[in-house]
Order: C-alpha cells, then sequence, then structure tokens
C-alpha cells in the first residue's frame, strides 16, 4: 500500500525500545515519524509542529498520558488531529476520552497502515470540507449582499420612477408596479379634476434667467403639491407653472385643498416679497365627473392620461376665472356632490355654454380665501349680485346694470361685477366674449423611457432617470408640433369607455412612430391630441406632419372598414428658444418645457380650426427651413395671438392634402396671397375679388371662404 509523503506522525510511548519497529516502518513508507516517551515532551512538540495524526501507546494505569489526550482534544487547535491507541487485547478503551480508532497488539504492518491512511484521509476529507462550507458562507454572505444592493438598486429605482408615475395612478389601474402596466390599461369612476395656474407668469418670467424660472416654478410647486396630497389628491400633471390634480374621494377634498392652497400662497408670497421679486396670484378651477384614466400611446412611448369632458371643463373652469378675477370657480357638477355646501362663501357667477357642450354650466365662485375685507363685502352683495346674473341672463339688460351698478358702488374693485356691467352697457359684446370663450385652445402638457422619453434623458444629459434632480433643465432651439383630432369629443360620447380608449390608441399608435422617424419624439399626450419636439431642424418637423396627414389617410381606410367615422386632424407647428427640464413638488416630478414658443404652436394649431387647414406654421419656422421650394407653402395669415404684441405671419403647408387639392391650391396661390395682402391693406374690394376668384377655381378652399366672409362682415374679422 503506497501513503501520502511528507506527513507527519507523533508517537507516544513509555517505552522507547517498542517504538523503534514502529519508527522503521513508518519511515520506510515516507513518513516523518517523531517519538517521544512524555506527556511534557509531546506538548511541546504540538506547539512547535502540529503533526498529522498522534500513534499513542503507553500503559492504561498511567493517568497523565490520558491528561495529554484531554488536552489534545480541549484545545482548538489540536482537537481534529486524529489519535490512534495502540493496546493489549484485555485493556480496555475509554473512547469519551477522544481517542479516533484503536488497534490491538500484536498488530499486523498492513492493518496499521491501513487505519492510519483512513484517518487521515478522513482528517484530509473534513478539512476540505471545512474550507468549502467556509467559501460557501463567503458567497452567500456576499450573494445577500448583492441581493440587498439589488433591491436597493430597484428600490431607488422605482421610487424615482414613482415621482414621474404617480403611485395612486397605478392604485386605481389596480397595479403594484410600473413594470406591469400595459399599453389600453383603463379605469372609468368619477373624481373631481383641478386646474391651477400662476397668473401672468409668462411677463413675470421675462426678466428671469433660465436657471431662476426653474428654482421660481419649483419652489411654488414645492409649497403647493403637499397640500393636494394632504387633501387625498394627487398630482396627474405639471404643465409649466400650471397644476393639473385629481382627487378620487369627496369634491370637499378637492375645495378644501384648493382653500388651504390660495392661503398657503399669502405665505409663500412673504418669501417672494423677501426675495426681490413680485407678488403672485393664482386661478384655480374644479370640475366633477366621470373620467377615464388609463395609458395611452405607442410602442416606444407611452404616457398616463385622463379622458373626459370633464378634465376640458374643469380646465376651462380655471380660464374663466381670469376673465372675472375670481381665484376659484367651481361648476354646479361640483357643488351639487358637495356633503355640506352651506359652510362654503360661494355665489354663482355666469351661465357659461362651453365648447363641446349642448347644455349650459353653472359657474360658481368659492371665495373663502379671499381678504377679510374681500370677504366681507362679496357676502354683504351676494344676494344682489346671483339677481343680477339671472337677469343678465334672461336679457333683462337694464335690471342687471341697476344691480351690478349697486354692487360696484359697494365693492370698486368686484371685477366680476365690472365685467358684468361692461356687458350690459354692450350687450353685442356678450356674444363676441362667448365666442372668444369657446373657441380657445386649452393644451395639457402632460409628461413621463416609455413615461419619461429617452431623448427628454438625452437631452438633460442623464444616463437614467435616477440622476434626474428637480430642478434640472436645459434651454435650446427645438421645433414644437401640436396636433389634435377635430371634434373628438362629440365623437367620443357616443362610444363605450374601452372603445375610446382602444380608438384613441390605434390612432396614436399610428402618429407616434412617425414623429420618431423624423427624429421628433412625443412630450405629451393630451387625451386625443400630441404635443412633440423636435431638437433637429424644422424640416424633420414639416415633414413628419406631412407624413401624419398621409399616414391619417391609411388611419381612416381602417376606420371605414370598422365603420367608424372618419377623423381630420389640424397640426400648428413653431420653432424657438425653449427650456426644457424637470418641475415638481418632493413627491411628484413631472418634465415639462417653459417657452412662450410653445404656447404659440398651441394656439397655431387652434387658428386650423377656423381656416379649415390641416397644416399651419409660423413664421419662425418658414424662415429656418433649408429649402422652401420642396414643399408647396402659401401665406394664410397674420394674426396677433394671445399673449403677443406684434402679429405673427402665418403659412399653411399642403402637401399633406389630397393631390386634387394640392393642384387646385397651387393654381390659386397668387390670387389666394394677393387677396390677403389685399384685405390686410383694408382694400376689401379688391381682396374680395381675389378670393371669388379662387373660390371659382377651388369651391373647398375653406380658407378662402373665410376671408370673403371677412370681407363682407368687417366688424367680424
Amino acid at each position: 500500500m503506497t501513503l501520502q509523503q511528507s506527513q507527519t506522525i507523533l508517537i507516544v510511548d513509555d517505552k522507547p525500545h517498542d517504538a523503534n519497529p514502529l519508527c522503521e516502518l513508518l519511515s520506510s513508507h515516507h513518513f516523518q515519524v517523531i517519538v517521544v516517551t512524555h506527556r511534557e515532551d509531546a506538548m511541546k512538540h504540538l506547539e512547535a509542529q502540529r503533526p498529522h495524526l498522534i500513534l499513542l501507546d503507553f500503559t492504561i494505569g498511567e493517568q497523565c498520558h490520558f491528561e495529554f489526550v484531554r488536552h489534545c482534544k480541549a484545545q482548538a487547535h489540536y482537537q481534529d488531529i486524529p489519535i490512534i491507541l495502540i493496546k493489549q487485547l484485555d485493556e480496555p478503551i475509554d473512547f469519551t476520552l477522544g481517542f479516533s480508532d484503536f488497534i490491538v497488539k500484536p498488530y499486523q504492518a498492513e492493518e496499521l497502515l491501513m487505519r492510519i491512511h483512513a484517518q487521515i484521509t478522513l482528517q484530509t476529507c473534513r478539512h476540505k470540507l471545512q474550507v468549502q462550507e467556509a467559501q460557501v458562507a463567503v458567497l452567500s454572505r456576499k450573494l445577500t449582499e448583492f441581493e440587498q444592493t439589488h433591491h436597493q438598486q430597484i428600490q431607488q429605482l422605482n421610487d424615482a420612477y414613482r415621482r414621474f408615475v404617480p403611485q395612486e395612478f397605478l392604485k386605481f389601474l389596480g397595479r403594484d408596479s410600473v413594470m406591469e402596466l400595459q399599453l389600453g390599461d383603463l379605469v372609468e369612476r368619477e373624481m373631481t379634476v383641478m386646474f391651477s395656474d400662476i397668473r401672468g407668469f409668462s411677463e413675470l418670467s421675462e426678466n428671469m434667467t433660465p436657471e431662476e424660472k426653474f428654482d421660481f416654478i419649483n419652489i411654488y410647486l414645492g409649497q403647493m403639491e403637499p397640500i393636494i396630497g394632504q387633501h387625498h389628491g394627487f398630482v396627474d400633471k405639471y404643465i409649466g407653472d400650471g397644476i393639473m390634480a385629481l382627487f378620487p374621494t369627496s369634491p370637499d377634498d378637492a375645495l378644501n385643498a384648493c382653500l388651504a392652497m390660495l392661503r398657503k400662497l399669502i405665505e409663500y408670497n412673504e418669501l417672494l416679497h423677501e426675495a426681490g421679486y413680485p407678488s403672485i396670484s393664482i386661478v384655480i378651477g374644479v370640475n366633477t365627473g366621470l373620467l377615464m384614466l388609463g395609458t395611452v400611446g405607442g410602442k416606444n412611448r407611452m404616457d398616463g392620461t385622463v379622458i373626459a369632458d370633464a378634465v376640458s371643463v374643469a380646465a376651462r373652469i380655471e380660464d374663466l376665472s381670469k376673465t372675472y378675477g375670481t381665484s376659484l370657480l367651481i361648476t354646479e357638477f361640483t357643488l351639487n356632490k358637495l356633503q355640506h355646501p352651506d359652510k362654503y362663501k360661494i355665489r354663482m357667477v355666469d351661465r357659461v355654454h362651453l365648447k363641446g357642450k349642448k347644455d349650459s354650466v353653472i359657474v360658481y365662485e368659492l371665495f373663502d380665501a379671499d381678504a377679510p375685507q374681500t370677504l366681507a363685502l362679496k357676502l354683504q352683495t351676494t344676494a344682489d349680485f346671483e339677481e343680477a346674473c339671472l337677469a343678465y341672463h334672461e336679457k333683462e339688460y337694464k335690471k342687471s346694470q341697476q344691480l351690478f351698478e349697486k354692487i360696484v358702488e359697494i365693492n370698486p374693485h368686484d371685477k366680476a361685477a365690472i365685467v358684468y356691467l361692461e356687458r350690459c352697457k354692450t350687450p353685442e359684446e356678450v356674444e363676441a366674449a362667448r365666442a372668444k370663450f369657446t373657441t380657445e385652445l386649452y393644451e395639457l402638457n402632460k409628461a413621463y423611457e416609455r413615461f419619461v422619453p429617452r431623448e427628454f434623458l438625452k437631452l438633460l444629459d442623464k444616463e437614467s432617470v435616477l440622476e434626474v434632480q428637480l430642478g434640472d433643465h436645459v434651454e435650446r432651439e427645438m421645433t414644437i408640433l401640436f396636433s389634435d383630432i377635430r371634434g373628438f369629443t362629440a365623437m367620443s360620447e357616443k362610444m363605450t369607455p374601452q372603445e375610446n380608449f382602444d380608438f384613441i390608441n390605434i390612432y396614436l399608435g399610428q402618429m407616434e412612430p412617425i414623429i420618431g422617424q423624423h427624429h421628433g419624439f412625443v412630450d405629451k399626450y393630451i387625451g386625443d391630441a400630441i404635443m412633440a419636439l423636435f431638437p433637429g431642424s424644422p424640416d424633420d418637423a414639416v415633414r413628419g406632419a406631412i407624413e401624419m396627414l398621409r399616414g391619417l389617410v391609411e388611419y381612416n381606410e381602417l376606420l371605414k372598414e370598422a365603420h367608424y367615422q372618419l377623423i381630420r386632424i389640424g397640426i400648428g407647428l413653431n420653432t424657438g428658444p425653449l427650456m426644457l427640464g424637470t418641475v415638481g413638488g418632493p413627491n411628484r416630478m413631472d418634465g415639462t418645457v417653459i417657452s412662450d414658443a410653445v404656447n404659440l404652436a398651441a394656439r397655431i394649431e387652434g387658428l386650423t380650426k377656423i381656416y379649415g387647414t390641416a397644416l399651419l406654421i409660423t413664421d419662425q419656422t418658414y424662415q429656418k427651413l433649408e429649402d422652401i421650394s420642396q414643399y408647396n407653402i402659401r401665406v394664410i395669415d397674420r394674426v396677433t395671438v394671445k399673449g403677443k404684441t406684434e402679429p405673427v405671419t402665418v403659412y399653411e403647408v399642403f402637401d399633406g392634402d389630397p393631390q386634387h387639392l394640392i393642384e387646385l391650391k397651387s393654381k390659386t396661390l397668387n390670387d389666394f396671397e394677393e387677396g390677403c395682402v389685399y384685405y390686410h391693406g383694408q382694400e376689401l374690394d379688391m381682396a374680395r375679388q381675389s378670393f371669388e376668384k379662387v373660390l371659382a377655381i377651388n369651391p373647398e378652399d375653406e380658407a378662402a371662404r373665410v376671408y370673403l366672409t371677412r370681407c363682407d362682415e368687417p366688424s367680424s374679422s
């Protein structure tokens, strides 16, 4: 039998001459042998050199040798050394002392060597097992640390996305994580919708640097966002300096939040005063109704949105507050759902006809948060105010005028009464004002890799959403695209909630890839509308818009096969400097764009409805095109849009029109543009002749028909 070489065996034998044959046997098998006769010598050798095995041969009665065994087994460093006892046949053995094995004298050399080999091999295996167990323990610890780190990273990622995708949004859709969201997920339920906006922020921000603008907005939103959460609501979208919030529980929660926001504004204005900024005022509109909350978008870009007439009404009511000089307006639908309406200071303000609504909507003002003196004066005149409103809507203008004069005499700063007083004096202005309100476009800028576009991160020079911080922003020139389905509100009323979302998602699924193919990206889905940014050339935006119109032809073929009504869209483009960045509060953040260029693009899209055109661009976009000869373009108008003092030249790009209209518009281009020049030069007879020539050739030219009507009724222009 061959044993492993260079292994040490310690022989403890009280009769050295008996150990000699054993030494010769072991040495001949390449063991290193150490022989000692006393316990003390054995201990010294243990400390000097740890053996692989101990052979014990001594008289049983020698208790000192048993003490040596006990000592070995009591010491952690030695207790695993195997000990073989060599004994007489009739000698008893106490294995509790720690002997590993024994052999009886006289023994066979081969048997002894086998037992030695077995014990050393067993000990080696034990040692390897201990090493492996230690390695497993290290790997287990590292795995645990990795899992903890991985969990922390996932938690950080979830926390980062949660600021862009509200937890309440996931909760309503029955999802625990953003990973579970699917395109087209939706839920239908009644909620109260709140829109708020800083009054006159565009003018205020003109004197600020980009950094100051984002700091200003984020400090303000940081004051307001926690109040919404404290009243069981959540922010759905930040729209520049505006807020859109949803309150799923009671409308009272929404009103209490609004009043708390207005009171908090007083404290915020003190901070502005200390920092040398002018005070600000905000306007709020609230409406309650059934809405559909869900996901819309395309393959690569998805967003959470709300589709409902109730949302549009809330946005338009908020806009009315600017007209009436009020801070907080609510609809009759919200008032009727209040648990204790008598606890609020409320007065009727108007009965209005909103775009897309058949019936009028009664609007009320809540003035609980007004200054004490103003509040007292409004309470004093509430009865007269509401009687005057009713008289006005019954067209009893004289009675209404007398009552409003009485109110203004008591409260000269009641802007709503002053507005009515002016209307009473010139009742023909009433219908003009109503027409203005019903045609104003309100665009919702909503944000959030499918909720937070990769291009958004790239423009902010961020690799991951984890790197995005509140207030991050970049300023650069881009082309903004706004598109909208004409008459979708009326169309959607005939559909179920599921059909609404399916309809929109199929449509957006056609449009979103076209935008990406032309180097743009969707910044927001606003119900059925799209807001997209093109950071490169304005030509990318124009070509993308043309392809969207051509893609609409294919989409209408699908609608026709499914027996749906065919649709038309309007697209507005504008090019200019903008600030793209993050705004919000500590718990709810959103990506947004702040720029006058964005507002102008939205308003240009609104003009497509007036002129019956599919694609309008501003002069700022027109001047940046590389080669205008590759497009079919004509001047449409020079308009002064809201918020601008200088008129803006607007052009129609009609490459996306049906081929026969392209040919007819090209044929009449000179006459049309000549008519525009005559019209703006107040030469109405010459303008009329030009537009009549256009319509004689192209009766489908809606823009020419608009101008012809203006020539006949110049007061309506």
